[in-house]
């Protein structure tokens, strides 16, 4: 089994070759798409496989409904934001970015934090 310095220097690797790999991907739609559904598939099934059962065994029922609302939120949201996007309007259009992005760097943040705690 890999050392923890080991996983965190292939994590850097990772993080460092990311832009690049983003940067090939455009000119390669197909591609882009075919890893974005590969990402999709193997994350979903890691948190549908492992994540949720273990966390049914240490919390219970509630870790479903968590689970449950971790997928439908972001979709909820989503929508939510898409049907109140202004049209036109540069200043509103800043403000709901900075709405956006703040409720997003907090929840990152809410994120990162029961991640460390796990």
């Amino acid at each position: 089994m890999p050392s923890s310095w080991t996983l965190v220097a292939l994590s850097l690797v990772a993080i460092a070759a990311a832009p690049l790999l983003a940067l090939a991907l455009q000119r390669r739609p197909a591609l882009a798409a075919g890893l974005d559904s590969f990402v999709i598939v193997s994350v979903g099934g890691v948190v549908a496989l492992h994540v949720v059962p273990h966390s049914a065994q240490v919390v219970g029922t509630l870790a479903f409904l968590a689970a449950v609302a971790g997928l439908l939120l972001p979709i909820a949201l989503h929508r939510v934001d898409h049907a109140l996007e202004p049209a036109g309007h540069a200043t509103a259009r800043t403000v709901r970015n900075l709405i956006v992005y703040t409720l997003l760097s907090f929840g990152l943040f809410v994120h990162a934090l029961f991640d460390g705690a796990a």
